[in-house]
């Protein structure tokens, strides 16, 4: 597997100047995104925002599952066991994104 070149390490919501809904930085302090919101919500414009900032997390915790994946069995056959901090780990970068399970 290879990984995409994005920025590395953690992203995260911050304020800009002249940005209505800030900016998506990286952990060295780097630009990464810039959300626009052009012709949306403003509720919409930071929920898509604050999504992008997660996407490492989301990246990771899914790289953590896909030693999971890798059999060689037909779908109705698959039982996988997968450890629970692999599966908390996901549903945090979930949370991180904007997803709120009941």
């Amino acid at each position: 597997m290879k990984r995409p070149n994005i920025t590395p390490g953690e992203w995260h919501l911050g304020k800009r100047a002249g940005a209505e809904h800030g900016a998506i930085y990286g952990e060295k302090g780097e630009e990464v995104a810039l959300p626009l919101g052009f012709f949306m919500e403003d509720a919409e414009a930071k929920a898509n925002a604050r999504a992008i900032a997660s996407v490492p997390a989301l990246l990771a915790a899914m790289e953590d599952l896909i030693p999971f994946a890798d059999v060689d069995l037909e779908p109705d056959e698959l039982t996988v066991e997968v450890p629970i901090e692999k599966l908390m780990k996901l549903k945090f970068a979930l949370q991180d994104a904007g997803y709120t399970f009941d």
